[in-house]
């Protein structure tokens, strides 16, 4: 089987300079923020068992990077 990587990576979004960060516990600074320390995710899927989707995600502070393998049709 063949796969298709694909891979996402970016930072969170800014605030609306008219949103009120006093309400979100997650606002500060001008951004959302997800995690103090690095987080790791993936779903599960392998691509020995030939899953369809397999996904390795990382999060940290206000960074993302997402790692997927999709599998492709001969």
């Amino acid at each position: 089987m063949k796969y298709r990587p694909s891979v996402m990576f970016g930072k969170c979004l800014r605030l609306d300079h008219l949103y009120d960060p006093s309400h979100d516990t997650h606002a500060a600074m001008g951004h959302y923020w997800w995690f103090w320390l690095p987080y790791y995710y993936n779903n599960g899927g392998s691509i020995r068992k030939g899953s369809a989707c397999v996904e390795h995600s990382f999060k940290w502070l206000c960074f993302y990077l997402n790692v997927y393998f999709w599998r492709v049709s001969p």
